[in-house]
């Protein structure tokens, strides 16, 4: 008798399940080409913008959101400090809208700040030094986490008057987060808690064949890449869609070569409904 009963409560409330869940995806797809300045808008959220010079010229620029609509409370909301991965933005702590950890730690009581490393779309800006040029982008990991991630604790320290903040890093978010912790460890005092996911810190037993031939020859790589006066990965509107609908289509497997070749093979970490549009635009 009970298992008819739990039998027949599985079956009236499935229906519902699946609706919630196909609402729910509907809604991620919706924000494929909204950016986070458009996302935090959708779903009406507070914003401020924020920019942060660095002690070597970058202009970078933070995105905060300061309480949560669905909170009453504005006051004494510990600050956060999000700080995204490799060829990424702040966008990616947001994209899944309510769902995302962005949108439901500010729902807990957060104060949330979005950084945007240097180089980005959002952060392009310099006090003397022209992103068409070379001298713009003689840059890397090391100095997000000695210039860009000290400039911006600092800030939010001074702004949110905490003498700790928390931290949360992204793959290379996380990896300048240990540079900064060893190269300014003054800086560790200002940190209340540091959550470092998926951060790559020591290579020596790298086993992906991709990025090992990628490192052993970066130098003939930079000088290739130089020669033809690119600095950057060239990225246009056009490019990306063209790429979401790829990975939409018969020929999504392509996508999913690209991302384990790339990441590593990982099936039962892989979103098939999510990465292929979203990790293209």
């Amino acid at each position: 008798m009970m298992f008819n009963i739990q039998t027949s409560l599985f079956l009236v409330y499935l229906p519902l399940i699946i609706a919630d869940y196909n609402e729910t995806l509907k809604d991620i797809l919706s924000n494929t080409y909204l950016n986070t300045l458009q996302i935090i808008k959708k779903y009406n959220y507070p914003l401020e913008r924020h920019w942060v010079t660095t002690e070597d010229g970058y202009i970078v620029e933070l995105q905060r959101i300061p309480y949560s609509i669905n909170k009453n409370t504005v006051q004494n909301r510990p600050a956060i400090l999000f700080f995204h991965g490799n060829t990424g933005s702040a966008r990616e702590f947001i994209v899944t809208g309510r769902k995302s950890m962005g949108l439901v730690l500010s729902d807990e009581g957060y104060d949330i700040w979005l950084a945007n490393a240097r180089g980005t779309s959002w952060s392009r800006r310099h006090r003397y030094l022209n992103p068409n040029y070379k001298q713009f982008w003689m840059f890397s990991f090391h100095e997000f986490g000695v210039y860009d991630l000290t400039a911006e604790i600092n800030y939010i320290v001074n702004v949110t008057k905490q003498d700790k903040i928390f931290f949360i890093g992204h793959s290379q978010g996380g990896t300048a987060f240990c540079v900064m912790g060893s190269e300014r460890p003054e800086m560790n005092e200002k940190i209340r808690l540091a959550i470092l996911v998926a951060p790559n810190v020591y290579n020596t037993h790298q086993k992906n064949s991709f990025l090992r031939t990628l490192v052993d020859n970066i130098g003939l790589l930079k000088d290739i890449v130089y020669s033809i006066g690119l600095y950057e990965i060239p990225f246009n509107l056009q490019l990306g869609k063209f790429f979401s609908q790829l990975c939409v289509s018969r020929l999504k497997f392509l996508c999913s070569i690209y991302i384990n070749t790339v990441m590593g093979f990982d099936k039962d970490q892989m979103d098939h409904e999510l990465f292929t549009w979203e990790f293209f635009f």
